[in-house]
Parts: structure tokens; sequence; C-alpha cells
């Protein structure tokens, strides 16, 4: 019998996880002023010491927030958007003056793909049973 409700815990740890580490070593690339032309990884640590590593300097970022933009953006003002391959859509649902700001800064941001909430992804893949 297929089961619905939200994802197991475990699993959208796992997600939330990945993405934050792969937001922080854009973060680590972005702040440091000689990441961006080093060739290398960098380990990240959770709070919980967990460890993931990550080639540098980072090209490609999933956010699953949308409001992660307001780090992004500080860090890349010529154009925060550029390494970002998929998002949340709570920027434009919770904060929509924000992101028509960004969207006439950035048309492009419209042409990122929406991946929906953790909940709806573990469903798509049949995770949520």
């Amino acid at each position: 019998m297929r089961r619905f409700g939200p994802p197991p815990r475990h699993n959208l740890a796992r997600v939330l996880l990945l993405v934050l580490t792969l937001v922080s070593a854009l973060v680590v690339q972005l702040a440091s002023p000689f990441s961006t032309s080093a060739q290398g990884s960098t380990t990240l640590i959770d709070i919980v010491g967990r460890s993931v590593t990550v080639k540098t300097p980072v090209q490609r970022v999933i956010m699953a927030e949308g409001r992660q933009t307001y780090i992004v953006a500080s860090l890349d003002t010529d154009n925060p958007f550029k390494r970002v391959v998929g998002w949340g859509d709570d920027l434009r649902t919770a904060d929509f003056d924000s992101y028509v700001k960004y969207q006439e800064k950035f048309p492009g941001l419209t042409q990122i793909p929406i991946l929906g909430s953790p909940a709806e992804r573990h469903l798509q893949r049949g995770e949520g049973r």
C-alpha cells in the first residue's frame, strides 16, 4: 500500500545537507579573493561533524531555497545567478517584490528551473512511501 505524507526525515535531512554544503562551498569560493583562480577542492564540515568535499571553483549550484539569493547576491554582485542551475520557488512566493527587482536586473533568472519543495521531489521519486 502506498502511503502519502511527508518524506522520511532522514532523506530530507540528507538533501538539505547536500544543498547547504554546496551553497556553503559557493560562499567560501566567492568570499576568498584567491579562490576564483584556484583549482582544487574544499572540504566542509557541518555542525554535527559530517563532511563533504567539493571541487573548486564551484561551477553549478542548486539552491533548495530561493531566499539564499540574498547571501549569494551579496558575494557575487555581477551575476549571482550564473552558477545556479535549479532553485526553490520561495523567493518568488514569499518576497515577490525582491524577486521582481532581481528579475529586472538579471532577467535570466526566469530561465532557471524551479525544483519545487523537498517534499514534492520525494513524492515524485516515490520515496514518500
